[in-house]
């Protein structure tokens, strides 16, 4: 029975056929679940204190190796983390033998120095479907090894190792879904000395049942964790063990003597903020007491350093083997950059578990729940469903903004079609970006997924943002696991057509998933003065006006908030772009990009002036006060207005598109518009006249 290999294993969704746009269809599934979320810019803490194993604060610590279930995660090390993975389900095996390196790094954070450890197991998930009693020996060594160096002959990697169990041990069975430990005690005590520690193990079982499922320690650099070899049925045990870059969850329990002990566990915060984002954003700690006794007036320090500098101690009491949500003073960082957070405590029993550190970048736009990394980061897996889904993960802003799109880095091995997604508190789709199609030249670069109108967000209002994968069977997803992000609640399943929020998906690592935000600050108007120009009237010059930035710069034509520009075509008809981008004094942000464009064309006529792209409109008629607008026009046009008895009452020449006419000082009454182009051709339009 091998319970100690490693292969990924992906969840089926529904199969649900929808286009990614706006449809009405996804907003009938819309739900007011009104959450109870922090009032800043937040990761959303669901009450994460739950989700952690006493380790320290009893008589008998319990450490896991790795730390999957969320303690001490930053410490699997920057090759890996911790993913629940399945062995094969179609075979049996009676015997396995192994042996594997667990480092001083995973273990000095833990347990302390000469510690005498009485116990050992193994943490599964999703066991196999009936529990099985096999004979097991352990064999434990001190070691200052931080590679793997044992050898793979299991009578010569013995050497030097002490024998520490010899008897039973049952590993679980369930047919549900489900985490389950099972430990023995030792039969002759373990000393740990304070560097790393070998673990060999024979087991063996005279009726072999399925496969067990354990949870492991994932090194993606491929380096060895270990060995390990097993055989499918009772007979000659093996002898030559195979390389391992994998390894079982362990757990070892020793006795617990400190009096004064605290480890900071994690630093929650955003991984990218925006410094438009009134009231800032919440930082919050976990930190867990480890002594045998309540701890009081606990002093735990945040200190911000790097772009921005911040400092806040909060003074909390934890009582015997608990742990504390710390919660900062909001923080609103000012300027651009990577801010370098550290939580620490006062130095104590045990020092090394007495700070943790989070790195964020801050900017004008980006919002992002993962760390500010390189889009080719998220490479070392690869993650999809079997059927259509959908990856969110929460957010809300304190203060007025919008969502004007999503910034996604896929996988190594993209493919198939994805789209953006805005979601309410419930999972019901606001709206959906355009569809990106990915393919191998997706790698690498974050793909930019745009609304089409940008989407206001209520303040202090709960969403999700995520991808949807639009096609079954692919993996889009790509994993930056070389940060754990176990327990944290980041990211959600929500089937295709929302409706609701999912289970959490927290064995994959940090996706590459920035919404992008907008903000009174980053928006820019701009408009022409035309947005036609006939050629026959020879280069006709257009004014394009900017508003709502403090600088503005144009391509083509140069800085200002209003230029004056010729535009031109080679052939008969044309448009011509300009784009124009502005800055925000104050903050130094930049807008996104607005393009004007301005039409080129023959303007062979009135009577074509709809196939050029322009149609004459006279509003409101009857006019209003004797006033009226005229629109559509194109090039220079004589306007003449004649009462009902054939009198030219008004008349004047117009370059504009649009222009008012003004009868006030006529009498009610019918009159007769007639326009006329540089081709002579003329159209006439009938107005009542009110005052």
């Amino acid at each position: 029975m091998e319970f100690f290999r490693h292969t990924y294993f992906f969840m089926e969704l529904t199969t649900y056929k929808k286009k990614c746009k706006p449809d009405l269809f996804f907003l009938i599934f819309k739900q007011l679940n009104k959450l109870n979320m922090m009032k800043k810019i937040t990761l959303l803490l669901f009450a994460l204190a739950a989700f952690y194993r006493p380790s320290f604060g009893q008589a008998v610590i319990s450490v896991d190796a790795p730390r999957y279930n969320g303690d001490w995660a930053a410490l699997v090390g920057p090759n890996g983390f911790v993913s629940p993975s399945a062995a094969s389900p179609t075979l049996s095996y009676a015997y396995n033998r192994a042996c594997y390196l667990i480092t001083q790094a995973e273990l000095t954070r833990m347990i302390a120095t000469n510690s005498v450890i009485t116990d050992f197991g193994f943490d599964f998930y999703r066991p196999g479907s009936v529990a099985v009693t096999g004979q097991f020996t352990l064999y434990l060594e001190n070691t200052a090894d931080v590679t793997y160096n044992k050898g793979l002959t299991f009578s010569t990697l013995l050497t030097g190792m002490s024998t520490n169990y010899t008897g039973n041990l049952t590993l679980p069975g369930s047919t549900s879904q489900a985490t389950n430990a099972v430990s023995v005690p030792l039969t002759s005590n373990f000393t740990y000395t304070g560097g790393g520690i070998y673990v060999a193990y024979d087991w063996y079982t005279s009726a072999p049942t399925s496969t067990a499922y354990a949870r492991y320690l994932t090194s993606f650099d491929q380096s060895s964790m270990g060995a390990n070899a097993s055989a499918p049925i009772a007979g000659p045990a093996p002898t030559t063990l195979t390389v391992d870059t994998r390894r079982p969850a362990m757990r070892f329990k020793a006795t617990n003597t400190a009096t004064n002990e605290v480890g900071v566990i994690r630093v929650l915060a955003p991984g990218a903020v925006s410094k438009l984002v009134a009231g800032g954003h919440d930082i919050t700690a976990i930190v867990k007491n480890n002594s045998i006794n309540a701890l009081n007036n606990v002093s735990v320090t945040l200190n911000v350093s790097g772009a921005n500098s911040y400092t806040d101690v909060k003074t909390v009491t934890i009582p015997v083997g608990g742990t504390a949500n710390v919660s900062f003073t909001p923080f609103s960082p000012t300027t651009n950059g990577l801010n370098n957070m550290t939580v620490s405590v006062a130095a104590d029993e045990y020092s090394d578990n007495n700070a943790a550190a989070w790195t964020q970048s801050v900017g004008c736009t980006d919002y992002a729940n993962n760390p500010p990394v390189a889009a080719s980061v998220f490479s070392n897996g690869s993650y999809g469903y079997g059927g259509q889904a959908i990856l969110a993960t929460p957010f809300m802003v304190p203060s007025t903004a919008s969502i004007t799109g999503i910034k996604f880095a896929p996988s190594q091995s993209a493919s198939g079609s994805i789209c953006g997604v805005l979601l309410d508190a419930g999972g019901g789709i606001i709206a959906m970006t355009n569809t990106l199609t990915l393919n191998a030249g997706s790698f690498g670069a974050y793909a930019n997924l745009k609304f089409s109108p940008a989407q206001e967000l209520t303040a202090s209002t709960s969403y999700y943002y995520g991808v949807a994968q639009l096609v079954a069977s692919t993996f889009p997803f790509g994993t930056a696991s070389t940060f754990a992000t176990t327990n944290l609640n980041l990211y959600y399943t929500v089937p295709i057509a929302g409706g609701s929020i999912g289970s959490a998906q927290n064995h994959m690592g940090y996706l590459g998933m920035n919404a992008v935000l907008g903000f009174s600050n980053t928006t820019l108007e701009a408009s022409a003065s035309k947005t036609i120009v006939c050629k026959q009237d020879g280069p006709g010059t257009v004014t394009l006006t900017a508003t709502g930035m403090t600088t503005y710069t144009w391509a083509p034509g140069g800085q200002g908030a209003s230029i004056v520009v010729t535009p031109t075509v080679v052939n008969a008809n044309g448009n011509v772009n300009y784009n124009v981008t502005g800055t925000d004094g104050p903050s130094g942000c930049k807008s996104s990009l607005v393009v004007v464009s301005v039409s080129v064309s023959a303007c062979a006529g009135l009577s074509s002036n709809t196939s050029n792209g322009y149609d004459i409109k006279l509003f409101p008629n009857p006019s209003v006060n004797g006033k009226s607008t005229i629109t559509g026009l194109a090039g220079t046009n004589v306007i003449t207005v004649y009462n009902a008895i054939g009198q030219v009452v008004l008349t004047q020449m117009v370059t504009e598109e649009s222009v008012a006419i003004d009868l006030s000082n006529q009498p009610s009454g019918n009159y007769l518009v007639k326009i006329t182009d540089t081709n002579n051709e003329s159209r006439s339009v009938k107005i009542m006249n009110q005052n």
